[in-house]
């Protein structure tokens, strides 16, 4: 298993060309940060025009460009925060050069990247006792956002849930169900790996970096892995995995002195699936009434209508 880059605003995989050559990327938002905006009373939530961005690969460097289009009164000089990718801010802003007040544009350009680099950043801009703060942009030094860039897809399966997981839940005294717009999932077979993406939708305070659980015959399989965190999106890439395995997973997340689990997921890998078909594939309810989960030498089993299921449905 392995971490690869997740996607954030269409900006894609690495195009491995050198850094004297031109690689640009460019489009429109108007979505906030939610940790920074959701902790900052002063915070504008729902800038009405947004902003342009264009991120450029040249031989000075990588030049960052942001040309806000909302026209704030007494709009000041724009900052640049930069992130690891786990969602952990680098150093301290950055003021951005090139501030053009008459244009509402800012300029910064970054040195010592090589191509292939992850760059992760938002912007924020100070107005009228205000302050905004774009979302989390990702960019991959030498990219130009080609499709051609992007990894063909084999298979994949999508959903929505605000479902926890019942057996982490109830064991865990600092888990919670904090789920109320819930998060969305999607898992992906490419050429070149199993993508699996999970977007938080609430704005949780305190979120920190979400860890993934992968589980065989209803039992953790190995150690949990850290996810890259783009904003409130998490992702993980799994490699050395044949068409036709299964696999099962669920999101840990952490914040504000308590834990939070997603249901677990089950994908095989190649396939196109739907929802119901995905997401608890668990027997929890039969003809009888509700079924009983309980462990038996250390693996999760359901007893539902007489017989006993694992923890991914199959009958033991």
């Amino acid at each position: 298993m392995k971490k690869t880059l997740s996607l954030g605003l269409a900006l894609v995989a690495a195009l491995m060309i050198p850094m004297s050559a031109s690689a640009i990327c460019s489009g429109h938002s108007n979505s906030v940060d939610l940790f920074y905006s959701g902790a900052n009373p002063a915070a504008n939530l729902s800038p009405e025009q947004g902003w342009d961005w264009q991120v450029e690969t040249t031989a000075a460097g990588v030049e960052i460009t942001v040309k806000f289009l909302d026209d704030y009164v007494g709009m000041a000089a724009p900052q640049l925060f930069l992130f690891n990718e786990f969602g952990v801010l680098i150093g301290n802003p950055i003021p951005m050069n090139g501030w053009a007040e008459a244009t509402r544009t800012a300029t910064h350009t970054l040195t010592g990247y090589n191509t292939g680099d992850k760059i992760v950043f938002l912007v924020q801009i100070a107005y009228a006792d205000h302050v905004l703060f774009t979302e989390r942009m990702q960019y991959i030094v030498g990219s130009s956002c080609s499709p051609d860039e992007q990894p063909t897809v084999l298979g994949s399966c999508s959903g929505h849930s605000t479902a926890v997981d019942e057996f982490y839940t109830s064991n865990d005294h600092a888990a919670d169900n904090p789920f109320v717009l819930g998060y969305d999932w999607t898992v992906k077979t490419t050429d070149q790996a199993v993508e699996i993406e999970v977007s938080f939708l609430d704005n949780i305070t305190g979120f920190a970096a979400p860890y993934i659980f992968f589980f065989k015959n209803g039992v953790m399989d190995g150690p949990d892995h850290a996810m890259e965190l783009l904003g409130q999106k998490a992702s993980y890439s799994l490699t050395g995995i044949s068409a036709g395995e299964e696999v099962n997973f669920l999101v840990k997340i952490a914040y504000a002195g308590h834990v939070a689990f997603t249901e677990r997921i089950t994908y095989t890998v190649g396939d196109n699936c739907d929802e119901s078909k995905a997401i608890d594939p668990l027997p929890l309810h039969g003809a009888d009434g509700a079924a009983t989960k309980f462990l038996r030498d250390g693996h999760l089993l359901i007893e539902c209508n007489g017989k006993t299921y694992t923890a991914t449905g199959s009958q033991f």
